[in-house]
């Protein structure tokens, strides 16, 4: 996977598909796939915004 971080951040992804990685979509916002049976959504805005990591609201 490879993440964009200029605005609006975006996420692309490359799995290996037989031999080869392909490129199969990009997403901003909310992205979501699975990994193994298992779901995972990561919100790409939030990986930038100004808010230190571990620090309450």
């Amino acid at each position: 996977m490879l993440i964009d971080l200029d605005d609006p951040v975006s996420l692309t992804a490359f799995p290996l598909i037989g031999e080869h990685y392909e490129n199969v979509g990009e997403h901003t916002g909310l992205a979501t796939w699975e990994l193994k049976g298992t779901t995972v959504t990561v919100d790409l805005a939030a990986l930038t915004s100004g808010r230190a990591a571990g620090r309450a609201e």
